[in-house]
């Protein structure tokens, strides 16, 4: 019998679901990634769909990474959609433990309106054991976006 609670003590252990968000840096790059903006100015709306509690806010070091994808272009931070050139909604982006392992997850949808009203999804999802426990969890879901910011600019490009 004690084994049995023992055994049941470590399933509930390792199985509880946990959130965690992580703050993440502005990703570097070796060239100009976004050469189509060239010394033109881009106006970047950012949105928090995120329900509940948030945690960390991502949308500062998504903007200073699109920056640094294209430094010759004017970026610009706007407050409402109807002036933006791309509208990124943040989604989803947390950490999630389940089963022993850190799956950080990634998500936006991704609006251009004044071309033709493009719209995409960008979703990344990287899991990692839970080695070394909330460090674990960040490293999970940096990796995340940093895969999710990559393939947001391989698309705007």
């Amino acid at each position: 019998m004690r084994m049995l609670l023992v055994g049941l003590f470590g399933f509930l252990l390792t199985s509880c679901a946990q959130t965690r968000t992580a703050n993440v840096e502005p990703l570097s790059f070796a060239s100009d990634l976004l050469p189509s903006l060239d010394g033109r100015t881009v106006a970047v709306l950012l949105v928090d769909t995120r329900g509940g509690a948030r945690g960390e806010d991502p949308s500062e070091s998504i903007f200073e990474s699109l920056q640094r994808a294209n430094p010759t272009a004017h970026w610009i931070r706007v407050q409402s959609g109807a002036d933006a050139d791309l509208v990124i909604k943040i989604s989803v982006f947390e950490s999630t433990f389940s089963l022993g392992n850190w799956t950080g997850t990634v998500e936006f949808n991704v609006e251009q309106p004044r071309l033709g009203n493009n719209r995409f999804p960008v979703q990344r999802s990287v899991t990692l054991s839970n080695l070394w426990g909330y460090k674990s969890a960040d490293d999970a879901l940096r990796q995340a976006y940093k895969q999710a910011m990559s393939e947001l600019i391989a698309k705007l490009s």
